[in-house]
């Protein structure tokens, strides 16, 4: 499916310490779709989403951090079974060696 997006979105970061920073970020989207139509129905598809998100990273030691995210999206469609959103949470652990 062909389609066309556009997006508004603002992110905030904000280093707490000198080893531990944050971030927030809130999206809208407005996605149309070319030719799409479903089967049965003929329903013309233009989509709304809106997304939330906020980290946190920790840098532990030289090389190596640990991460937090959690965040939140939702989709309305005009198309009856495209609908939906959720929560999500992430937890990492990057360790990196430079020679």
């Amino acid at each position: 499916n062909d389609s066309t997006t556009a997006t508004a979105s603002i992110e905030l970061f904000q280093q707490f310490a000198p080893l531990l920073s944050g971030s927030a970020r809130v999206a809208v989207s407005r996605r149309w779709f070319d030719d799409f139509y479903e089967d049965v129905t003929f329903v013309e598809r233009r989509d709304w989403s809106y997304a939330a998100s906020a980290s946190l990273a920790w840098q532990i030691a030289p090389g190596a951090a640990v991460e937090a995210l959690v965040g939140y999206e939702r989709v309305d469609s005009s198309f009856f079974l495209a609908p939906h959103g959720g929560f999500e949470g992430a937890a990492s652990i990057g360790l990196t060696l430079a020679f």
